[in-house]
């Protein structure tokens, strides 16, 4: 990769190689078709950099864009990304205009919303646009299938609403029994609809998962977001990881046998030893506890972390290696000199998943494009 001006940087950042990016999407792509792709940068695109990653998504060949909330999807329209994007989760009544006006497709599954999207609508002279979401398992947001026949009937009451899509979520998308039953009540839902005389434009299900394990929920559009970032899915494939993590060496000190490092005296030294002091924390999304992240990367060698991790540094016991420097790169997930911390080997330790380890990856870290 080319090198990072770290000053402009500041003192921890995050490098997404868009290299990586680009090839995941585009091969998403190549195999979904001609089924289009919507690419999910919800949660900070699972802490990797939302702009960035949709920008890089849709000129690899995404067609949509998905976030969990209006707030995520403004910033996106803020950054001058005009693409069909679909708000995924719960938009309160009164966040609805706002929705409106920054053209966004809304998740609804309450004629509360409905209400509010045909106000917005006739106040700003437009079709309010939305996505039904139907609970066929998940037990979390929508409708159940029974219920989709009156939804959609007083929906269409509705002269400034336009329902153009209906979705459901897979529990367990890597389980082909499991989901297509799912599925299967998905359909009923669908043809619920249309026996009130209503055709959705967009019908979707399949996330990572399902849409591999099983072709048939691929349907008008395909859902992911830790796919095509490299995060391995939920029955274990990868593509080419996206994000590295780092840090930097903030200073080195020589330590006597006794010597107390960090808060609390959790840790103190047994001999003499070289401590180096990362200018990263937990304020950035280095786990202080139950579980830590163990060790780091320096000079392309694993390093254990002593003492417990402050908010804004931590301590790296660097006693094996003389060479060390203040200014030295410290890498916190990805690869240094052959050698790699993966996410999947952090979540292990932690006692998470993937997806928690880099959406917790704090705001105020900077995000960085590269090419491998």
């Amino acid at each position: 990769m080319p090198s990072i001006d770290v000053m402009n940087l500041g003192r921890t950042w995050v490098e997404l190689d868009l290299s990586a990016l680009e090839a995941n999407v585009r091969d998403f792509v190549s195999e979904l078709a001609p089924v289009p792709l919507m690419a999910v940068v919800k949660a900070n695109a699972y802490g990797h950099g939302a702009t960035l990653v949709a920008r890089c998504a849709l000129a690899s060949g995404a067609s949509w864009l998905a976030t969990a909330t209006v707030t995520e999807a403004a910033q996106l329209r803020a950054d001058g990304i005009n693409a069909p994007c679909l708000v995924l989760g719960y938009t309160p009544p009164s966040h609805v205009l706002e929705a409106v006006r920054l053209d966004l497709d809304l998740t609804v599954f309450d004629l509360d919303v409905i209400a509010a999207l045909e106000d917005a609508g006739a106040r700003e002279g437009c079709q309010a646009k939305a996505h039904l979401k139907v609970d066929t398992g998940m037990t979390r947001l929508g409708i159940l299938p029974e219920e989709v026949a009156g939804f959609v009937a007083a929906a269409r009451t509705k002269s400034h609403v336009s329902l153009d899509g209906i979705f459901t979520h897979l529990r367990k998308g890597q389980d082909r029994e499991s989901s297509a039953e799912q599925l299967d009540r998905f359909e009923a839902a669908v043809r619920a609809a249309e026996g009130v005389g209503h055709t959705f434009r967009l019908r979707h299900a399949a996330n990572s998962a399902a849409w591999h394990h099983l072709p048939e929920a691929r349907l008008d559009l395909v859902r992911s977001g830790g796919e095509i970032l490299g995060l391995s899915t939920a029955d274990k494939r990868r593509r080419r990881p996206v994000l590295t993590f780092k840090s930097t060496v903030a200073q080195l000190h020589t330590v006597e046998a006794g010597t107390s490092v960090g808060y609390g005296d959790s840790f103190r030294s047994g001999t003499r030893m070289r401590v180096a002091t990362i200018a990263v924390g937990y304020g950035d999304g280095l786990r202080r506890g139950p579980g830590t992240w163990e060790s780091v990367l320096i000079r392309g060698r694993r390093h254990p972390l002593i003492g417990d991790v402050s908010m804004d540094m931590a301590a790296v016991d660097v006693s094996t290696d003389p060479s060390i420097a203040a200014g030295d790169q410290v890498v916190l997930v990805g690869r240094q000199r052959g050698q790699e911390i993966t996410v999947d080997e952090l979540a292990q330790r932690l006692g998470t998943i993937n997806y928690e380890v880099v959406t917790g990856i704090m705001a105020r870290v900077p995000r960085t494009g590269t090419r491998s």
